[in-house]
């Protein structure tokens, strides 16, 4: 195992670092292992991970290594890390059902009239 962090390029500033860069942690792999993450000083991980199981759309699940949002004060800037490192995912609602059961927000945007 070898220590990973998640850098951002804002966190190469000492002071900045805690802020913006998430870890270091353990984390195994190579560039022939599922878990990718290459041997460098700076490791190459995979920045996507999505399971699409085509048929079964609904049950497709995606997660990013961090979250959505480049804001560190984001509620959303690491939420999905936990979930990275578990190699774990974020359903994806596909069907109208699914989607309509997910839905938080609605923004619906209409042209000038």
């Amino acid at each position: 195992m070898r220590q990973i962090t998640l850098s951002h390029p804002l966190g190469v500033v000492k002071q900045l670092a805690p802020l913006f860069n998430r870890g270091p942690f353990p984390w195994g792999g190579d560039g022939n292992t599922v878990s990718q993450a290459s041997g460098s000083k700076t490791p190459v991980i995979a920045s996507l991970r999505a399971v699409l199981p085509v048929g079964d759309w609904d049950n497709a699940r995606f997660v990013l290594p961090g979250g959505q949002s480049g804001n560190p004060f984001s509620p959303h800037y690491d939420d999905q890390l936990p979930l990275w490192k578990l190699g774990a995912g974020i359903p994806i609602p596909w069907s109208d059902d699914a989607v309509r059961a997910a839905t938080v927000h609605t923004l619906r945007v209409e042209p000038l009239r």
